[in-house]
């Protein structure tokens, strides 16, 4: 299958793709810039309010994965599963791979508001999760830390100082500088956790496990709450930017008949 970057102008509203739950999706919805990465292909759209067509980006095939871009949408930063990361300074136009981490199985990526701070997490050849920052739009990137659980979700605070994973073995991880250290956080149910959120500030998170599991906290995750939504298997997760509305994506269960949700 090819693996290719597609651009919009019109929102994108026609598109649609069954994703693999256990690989990470990652979408940005900006002021001017969608983004979204799928297993098949990379797709951005130039104007997010009116994009309903796609058009192709002068990337090449990869299996992407994950993606992140500034509030303004010129900044970008795309990761690919068994590839490469690559970053963009024009909305996607053209990318670029100069001083990127060596080639890895990437899991997701994060990037501030500005576009400067961006962090990426990979996993190395036991599972272990590898987690790279970079100060400088990915020009330069610098190995941080190692974990041996699998990490496969992030969220950033608009700043990039709060950062927040999610993890296959149920476990959150919270950092409050830029992912030099970082502290276990727990959520209650023990699901391995498939998306991450965070608002500007850090302040109000959510997440979504595998079962359909949604927690959130008002608190930089001292403590959790649990909400029911009719979701069997969630697959990712997005808040506002102050914290009080949330989406969350996943499969539910219909009656034949009435076509209502069985929950």
């Amino acid at each position: 299958m090819r693996k290719h970057l597609l651009a919009s102008t019109n929102l994108g509203s026609r598109l649609c793709s069954r994703l693999n739950p256990l690989r990470n999706r990652c979408s940005e919805i900006k002021s001017v810039v969608l983004l979204i990465a799928v297993f098949s292909g990379l797709f951005a759209v130039v104007n997010a309010t009116f994009a309903q067509t796609w058009t192709e980006t002068s990337e090449g095939d990869e299996d992407w994965v994950s993606v992140a871009s500034s509030a303004d949408g010129m900044r970008l930063v795309a990761a690919a599963y068994a590839g490469p990361i690559e970053t963009s300074t024009n909305s996607g136009a053209t990318w670029m791979t100069d001083n990127a981490p060596p080639l890895a199985n990437w899991a997701s990526v994060v990037s501030s508001a500005d576009g400067t701070k961006l962090v990426a997490v990979a996993h190395d050849q036991n599972n272990f999760s590898v987690i790279y920052t970079s100060t400088d739009s990915g020009t330069t990137w610098t190995e941080r830390t190692t974990f041996t659980n699998e990490w496969l979700c992030l969220a950033s605070s608009a700043d990039g100082t709060e950062l927040i994973s999610g993890t296959w073995n149920h476990l959150t991880y919270m950092s409050t500088n830029s992912g030099l250290t970082w502290n276990i956080q727990n959520v209650p149910n023990g699901d391995m956790i498939v998306g991450v959120a965070c608002s500007t500030n850090a302040k109000t998170l959510v997440v979504v496990t595998s079962q359909g599991f949604v927690y959130t906290s008002t608190n930089s995750g001292a403590t959790w709450n649990s909400a029911s939504i009719p979701i069997l298997q969630a697959y990712c997760v997005a808040v506002s930017a102050d914290g009080t509305k949330m989406i969350a994506s996943g499969d539910i269960t219909f009656t034949p008949e009435q076509g209502s949700p069985v929950l």
